[in-house]
């Protein structure tokens, strides 16, 4: 993920005194953001899985997009 990628910078740029402290908590705050981001995407995916009858989160071993071969495509 871009901004996990862009805070594990900050950091390694802040060891070397090459960045500053507060650039660092921005690039934290936007990790957050992304993270909750996902969080809300991932739960909107759960929601319409169970509308079509699926289990919300997927069984263990499969992807969220993995649906079983005789679901109803008209559904």
């Amino acid at each position: 993920m871009f901004a996990q990628s862009e805070f594990d910078r900050a950091k390694r740029l802040l060891a070397t005194k090459v960045t500053t402290p507060e650039d660092l908590d921005q690039k934290r705050e936007a990790l957050d953001v992304a993270n909750a981001q996902v969080t809300a995407a991932l739960e909107k995916v759960y929601q319409a899985r169970a509308a079509l009858g699926l289990p919300g989160k997927p069984p263990e071993g499969t992807g969220v997009t993995d649906v079983p071969a005789n679901l109803d495509q008209t559904f």
